[in-house]
């Protein structure tokens, strides 16, 4: 919970003349969250752009606009991307971010099954994968400050609510309480994830089922490579 309330301690709306719609990027390692916290702002209105790569195109000084007021792109590797794409006065910014035993899990069984994978993609590939996006994530909140929302896997999961209302109050997106509601329940895993589990897109969809596939030498392995970023980025990785 100490969590979410740094979260919302953290509100910040730009006091500026405001455009008339805006983009919000969602970044961090893929496996984090990052399609769900974009299928719930889809639910409160947002036009979805899927995974489109839109800071790149921002990055590479391409323009953007919209004929809605809000619209949402949950590329992964948006992160990569923050500072650049941040100087676009329309541009608000996610950083989700997610245990990386419960990613590197995800991302294993998804190379195994149906994601696109080098030959012998390995924990270690998968952890440092992990290690760079959260990375990017830190000097973007060094950078750019509040702009960056940071937003915990864990935390969406246990109050998804109050981390769904913190965001629209940190982006300046005006909601009512029903809509966080439907939101809410209209995403929920069992609803969104008709076939799930191992070598499947949507897996469990809780926090902490990276023992469910991992060894004890593979975890171990994880916590070995990620311990010093994971405690930067809010998680204290025991040994194991």
């Amino acid at each position: 919970m100490n969590r979410i309330r740094r979260l919302g301690d953290e509100l910040h709306v730009p006091n500026r003349l405001r455009p008339a719609s805006y983009l919000i990027l969602v970044g961090g390692c893929s496996r984090s969250g990052t399609t769900w916290i974009g299928r719930l702002f889809r639910s409160l209105g947002a036009e979805d752009l899927g995974e489109s790569s839109s800071a790149v195109h921002l990055a590479r000084g391409g323009e953007w606009s919209s004929r809605t007021q809000w619209s949402v792109d949950h590329t992964p590797r948006n992160i990569y991307h923050f500072p650049v794409a941040a100087q676009h006065d329309a541009v608000r910014l996610i950083w989700m971010i997610r245990d990386p035993r419960d990613v590197v899990a995800s991302m294993m069984d998804a190379a195994r099954s149906w994601a696109s994978a080098r030959p012998g993609f390995s924990i270690v590939d998968a952890s440092n994968i992990w290690c760079r996006a959260e990375k990017a994530g830190l000097r973007a909140r060094r950078a750019l400050g509040m702009r960056v929302i940071p937003v915990h896997y864990e935390a969406l999961s246990e109050a998804p609510h109050l981390v769904l209302r913190r965001c629209c109050e940190q982006l300046g997106m005006r909601y009512i309480a029903r809509d966080i509601d439907a939101a809410v329940r209209d995403n929920q895993f069992e609803k969104v994830a008709k076939r799930r589990g191992r070598g499947q897109f949507y897996r469990y969809g809780m926090p902490g089922t990276w023992d469910r596939d991992l060894s004890r030498e593979e975890a171990k392995r994880i916590v070995e490579i990620t311990r010093e970023v994971a405690s930067a980025v809010g998680y204290a990785l025991k040994d194991i």
